[in-house]
């Protein structure tokens, strides 16, 4: 389920899933202000990786960092163009992970 959060009087929506509070200044003289939450089924949002940047570290590896726009369990393999895996055995890789925020930690998982 998707909850959004509406303001009424303003029209701004908030996504309940990332969103812990919702401020805003009244108007002068108002003494009440109407909100509406929609529920839809399924979350029409699809799951993207977003700022993925690749840094060459000075004969240490690589640092991989992204984040992800909603909750996922990741598994990750850094290939060539050619699908070759990278590194050899005594190669390092170091990735730098930015989760979204939620109220159930998930971690990367590394191969």
């Amino acid at each position: 389920v998707s909850l959004t959060l509406v303001d009424l009087a303003t029209g701004t929506r908030r996504y309940m899933r990332t969103q812990t509070a919702y401020r805003f200044i009244p108007s002068e003289g108002e003494t009440k202000r109407r909100f509406k939450v929609i529920a839809e089924m399924g979350n029409e949002r699809p799951l993207r990786i977003v700022g993925l940047k690749a840094t060459p570290m000075r004969g240490q590896g690589i640092i991989v960092e992204f984040a992800l726009t909603k909750p996922a369990q990741v598994q990750a393999e850094v290939l060539t163009l050619t699908g070759r895996r990278v590194g050899h055995p005594f190669a390092r890789l170091r990735m730098n992970w930015v989760k979204v925020r939620t109220a159930t930690p998930v971690a990367p998982l590394l191969k």
